[in-house]
């Protein structure tokens, strides 16, 4: 996704001053790690492949318990 493409998103549905979690990756994050440059073409083979992955990632169903640990704690005090 591009950086246009995202901010329109977020203004569609969030005020400034909305708080919200946010993770992302950027080219220079995988160059880094890869440790070489990475051509647009790899870059777009590697966005796509992300893509597909990130369809099947069960990040947000880990994030609710951990938040759910959280406020269990608050609410056992």
């Amino acid at each position: 996704m591009n950086v246009k493409t995202l901010i329109k998103y977020l203004k569609q549905d969030y005020g400034n001053d909305d708080e919200i979690i946010v993770s992302y990756w950027d080219r220079q994050w995988f160059n880094d790690r890869v440790g070489v440059e990475i051509t647009d073409d790899e870059w777009q083979d590697i966005q796509n492949a992300c893509d597909n992955v990130m369809d099947y990632c069960s990040w947000g169903d880990d994030l609710a318990w951990a938040a759910k640990e959280i406020i269990d704690k608050r609410e056992n005090k």
